[in-house]
């Protein structure tokens, strides 16, 4: 990207903060029809105390990698971190997951022990080192920039809007100016990287921008990166109807993503689905996505990354929300008794799932 769009994208962030209250506030519900999983019968509670938890060896490199660079910015090897990130901007490596080694680098950055503040005034301390060590460094930057964000959403806390206080909404509001700015800087520098947009999207969910900022800023940073799929999971969060998008509003996103020249079709579409599903007790009866497309990914996936168990506790899952028997069968039969925790949280939802792909029936 030209130094001049970056510098037009840097105006527009800044330009559109706002002092919008975000969040909703709570509100009564009705109770909706119950999920798949609220009948787990005996039979099914003691088929789960047989099963063997398996940890995706995958999950694992991806930790240590999050650790090292952790490690690293703990010991202030900055100039190691600036070179490494720019190998990984570079070469785009993704792990055996499909999961991008630079956006992993950043999430490593932000792995501090302590989350609170504390942990995150001495981190600070450590970028400014950083910055002072190497002041044109894209990687400061944005770790600062990214940061600001995460302190802004400590200050004001995980409640509804209006359990907020207005001191809270101050210097929630005043962090994230700063970090606004943190990635105008970022934006005047020579290199580019596309977890600047994952960063800025983030800033625009706590200011509350217009549609069309969003919209553009999503844009760019698919035109730069167009398999860089955290920044679509980004906006397509955006777009949930808890902040700011109405009823199928993801979803038609999520088609366009797929749609995408140069993008990964169906397997960006699987990724948004995948990354929005844990708001839906059944994402493809609670919402408009498409379990032929989210299919179609799945199956992309397990092909491109064989190795992945996650990936393959995934279809399993999803085949049976998308009841697709047959493919949920198939693919538990792989599985055995082996599952992946992380994808079911509990064993005897896995056994529950199981019964339905071999019977047809809860």
């Amino acid at each position: 990207m030209k130094l001049s769009d970056f510098l037009a994208l840097s105006l527009i962030l800044i330009a559109s903060a706002c002092k919008k209250e975000e969040g909703s506030t709570s509100t009564a519900s009705t109770p909706g029809q119950a999920g798949p999983v609220e009948h787990i019968d005996a039979a099914e509670r003691l088929a789960a105390t047989r099963l063997e938890t398996v940890r995706d060896p995958i999950n694992k490199e991806i930790h240590v990698f999050k650790a090292e660079v952790r490690g690293a910015f703990d010991e202030e090897r900055f100039e190691e971190l600036d070179k490494q990130v720019k190998e990984l901007r570079e070469s785009r490596a993704v792990f055996g997951n499909g999961s991008e080694k630079l956006f992993q680098f950043y999430e490593g950055l932000s792995n501090r022990f302590h989350t609170g503040e504390d942990g995150h005034l001495t981190d600070f301390a450590k970028y400014e080192k950083w910055l002072k060590q190497q002041p044109d460094s894209l990687a400061a930057h944005i770790g600062l920039a990214d940061l600001w964000t995460e302190y802004a959403w400590l200050a004001r806390g995980s409640g509804y809007a209006d359990t907020v206080s207005d001191a809270q909404w101050q210097a929630f509001h005043e962090r994230l100016e700063q970090s606004g700015e943190t990635l105008g800087k970022a934006a005047q520098l020579s290199e580019s990287d596309p977890y600047w947009y994952v960063v800025a999207l983030t800033v625009g969910l706590g200011q509350g921008w217009p549609v069309e900022t969003f919209e553009q800023i999503a844009a760019e940073g698919s035109k730069q990166a167009p398999t860089f799929w955290a920044i679509d999971n980004k906006r397509a969060y955006s777009l949930l109807p808890r902040w700011f998008g109405e009823e199928g509003d993801w979803e038609a996103y999520a088609d366009r993503v797929s749609k995408r020249k140069d993008g990964l079709g169906a397997e960006g579409y699987a990724r948004i689905v995948m990354s929005l599903s844990t708001y839906y007790a059944d994402v493809f009866r609670d919402s408009d996505a498409s379990w032929k497309t989210t299919r179609e990914g799945l199956l992309i996936l397990r092909e491109k990354y064989p190795d992945s168990i996650h990936i393959q506790n995934c279809l399993a899952y999803y085949a049976v929300l998308g009841r697709d028997q047959e493919l949920a069968k198939s693919t538990f039969e792989e599985l055995g008794d082996e599952y992946d925790e992380e994808v079911w949280t509990k064993p005897e939802r896995f056994v529950h799932f199981r019964t339905w792909a071999q019977t047809g029936k809860w």
